[in-house]
């Protein structure tokens, strides 16, 4: 659900975190916090002197755990300047709706932050993933149901030649090559 907050006309995306409705969002101090935060742990794979700015986090590296916990503890700083990153990866664990959906959901603070405009695509284009997603798991079910109907159709073929195999060799049916 979207929101704006009405003291500082801030947008952001409510979710159950934590046992707790909250307000997720970013805005400039916290997303230079995160910028600054990433960029430490990514340092290694970057090179020296290079930085991803906060589009290419969101956008890129929320794959990252480290990452996705310090960009969520930011996220949600401002309702509770005392949230703990223990706290925020405990509320991570016992997420009920995955960490696909609270990924998600970060962008969309993220996006509705940066550049509101974006927001429709931005859904629409999960939208269209969650489409393609689906005809690709249903593709795969049909093909796996094929490949068990064919298996199936192997298996009696091979129960029935070996019935005709064991019949031979027991005298009930002359082998081909013997004469009547």
């Amino acid at each position: 659900m979207v929101s704006k907050n009405p003291t500082k006309g801030m947008r952001g995306v409510s979710i159950e975190f934590a046992g707790k409705n909250r307000l997720l969002k970013y805005h400039h101090g916290p997303i230079g916090d995160v910028e600054q935060e990433a960029n430490k742990i990514l340092a290694p794979l970057l090179a020296k002197g290079e930085m991803v700015f906060a589009s290419g986090i969101f956008g890129q590296w929320l794959g990252n755990s480290k990452i996705f916990s310090l960009a969520l503890l930011y996220g949600l700083k401002h309702e509770d300047a005392d949230l703990s990153i223990e706290q925020v990866n405990d509320g991570i664990d016992a997420y009920e709706d995955g960490l696909d959906a609270l990924g998600r959901q970060m962008a969309l603070a993220f996006r509705m932050a940066r550049d509101p405009s974006s927001v429709a695509s931005l859904q629409a284009s999960w939208k269209a993933s969650d489409e393609r997603q689906k005809i690709l798991e249903t593709a795969q079910q049909i093909q796996e149901k094929g490949a068990r109907m064919e298996a199936e159709a192997n298996l009696k073929d091979a129960q029935m030649k070996m019935k005709e195999i064991q019949k031979k060799l027991s005298g009930q049916t002359p082998l081909a090559s013997e004469p009547s």
